[in-house]
C-alpha cells in the first residue's frame, strides 16, 4: 500500500511543486511528487541538485505536522537518511553511510542528498517537505565530485517508479515509528555515520580548520566532538562542516 504519487514530465524543484500544492490546495499525509526531469534542483547552503533527465529519482514527500515533537528539521532529517539507507540495503548495497548533516555515501562517494523544507503559519510550524535526491541510473558525473549511484554497484537498470512507492512505503513506517521510539532512529543514525570515532577535518564559520573526533550526532542535531586534550564541543550544521 501506497500514497499519491504525482509525476511530473520535468520540473524546476520537486520541493518547490509540492510546496505550492500545499498552499493552494489540502493534500493528504504522504503525497510525493516524482519527476523525470529536475531542473533546478536545490541543496543546503545554496547548492544545487544536479543529474541525467530520466536516470535519477527526484523525491519530494509531504508531511503534516500534527504536533512540535520530533518534527525538528534534524529529525526529519536522520528519519530520511534511514529510510535511503534501508533502500539501498534493499538492493545489496554495501558500506553505505551517513554524512551528517544530510548526505549519504557509499564507498564514500555521495549517492543521495537530502533538504527538508517547513511552512508556517504565522509563527507555527504546519508542514514540512522532505526532498531526496538519489542517483539511480546514472553512469558518468561531470558536474559532481565525487558521486556514486545505485547502477554502478548492482550493475542492472533499476526501475525508478518502483523506488518513489518503496521510499514512500519506507518513509511512513519510519515516520510511525519515530512517534513510539524516537531513541531508536537517532541510535540508528549513529550507528552508520560516517567517520564517527576518527579525526577529521572541518571548517568554521571563520574559515578555521579543526581537527577533532567525531563523537556522534545528538537529538538536537548538534554534531557532538572533542579535541586531542577531551574537550567537548558541539556545532550545528550552519556552524562548521566537514572538509573530505
Amino acid at each position: 500500500m501506497h500514497m499519491k504519487i504525482i509525476k511530473l514530465d520535468a520540473t524546476d524543484s520537486t520541493n518547490s511543486y509540492l510546496k505550492k500544492l500545499i498552499n493552494n490546495t489540502e493534500i493528504e499525509q504522504g503525497t510525493t511528487v516524482i519527476t523525470n526531469d529536475q531542473k533546478l534542483g536545490r541543496g543546503r547552503r545554496g547548492n544545487y541538485w544536479q543529474g541525467e533527465a530520466f536516470k535519477n529519482l527526484y523525491f519530494s514527500f509531504y508531511n503534516k505536522i500534527s504536533e512540535e515533537k520530533n518534527s525538528t528539521g534534524f529529525f526529519l532529517n536522520a528519519i530520511a537518511s534511514i529510510s535511503v539507507y534501508s533502500l539501498l540495503k534493499e538492493y545489496k548495497i554495501t558500506n553505505i553511510q551517513i554524512k551528517w548533516p544530510n548526505d549519504i555515501l557509499v564507498d564514500s562517494k555521495k549517492i543521495s542528498g537530502i533538504l527538508i523544507e517547513n511552512i508556517f503559519l504565522g509563527k507555527k510550524l504546519k508542514h514540512t517537505v522532505i526532498g531526496i535526491g538519489l542517483n539511480v541510473n546514472q553512469y558518468k558525473f561531470t558536474k559532481m565530485h565525487s558521486a556514486t549511484s545505485m547502477i554502478i554497484h548492482t550493475k542492472y537498470q533499476i526501475d525508478i517508479e518502483y523506488l518513489a512507492i518503496r521510499l514512500q512505503q519506507l518513509l511512513i513506517q519510519n515516520l510511525s515509528k519515530a512517534k513510539n521510539d524516537s531513541k531508536g532512529i537517532i541510535q540508528d543514525y549513529n550507528s552508520v555515520l560516517f567517520r564517527r570515532e576518527t579525526f577529521c577535518n572541518f571548517l568554521n564559520n571563520e574559515n578555521k580548520i579543526l581537527s577533532l573526533k567525531l563523537l556522534k550526532v545528538d537529538s538536537n542535531g548538534y554534531l557532538n566532538l572533542v579535541d586531542k586534550k577531551n574537550k567537548l564541543f558541539r556545532y550545528s550544521s550552519d556552524e562548521i562542516k566537514m572538509i573530505i
